[in-house]
């Protein structure tokens, strides 16, 4: 999938390795969330996020020059793209970032 994102950033597919910086990631974007809801029990989020990473392959990773910032999964076909979750360290939002990839998926 190509996109145009906000000068500076970048999407890429992800591969096994990138599984514990974006895991770092969905803590920071979501546990505060979670928490609140269901409690967060760090053990079990680890291990069911690894478990979902098993085939990366529909997941990219949205770098800021290289460095991983967040992470986007998707399913696709040829006449739907579906989105798992689209989640961005909290340092990155409210940039546009994530605003840019929705309405480029859209169109």
């Amino acid at each position: 999938m190509r996109l145009n994102l906000p000068k500076q950033y970048s999407l890429r597919d992800a591969v096994s390795q990138d599984a514990g910086s974006l895991f770092a990631i969905h803590r920071a974007a979501i546990q505060d969330y979670v928490e609140q809801i269901w409690g967060w029990d760090d053990a079990w989020q680890e291990q069911h996020f690894h478990r979902g990473f098993d085939s990366p392959a529909n997941r990219q990773v949205i770098c800021d020059s290289d460095v991983p910032i967040g992470f986007l999964c998707f399913d696709s076909s040829p006449r739907l793209i579906s989105i798992e979750s689209i989640e961005l360290h909290p340092d990155y939002q409210g940039r546009g970032i994530g605003t840019s990839i929705l309405n480029q998926l859209i169109a």
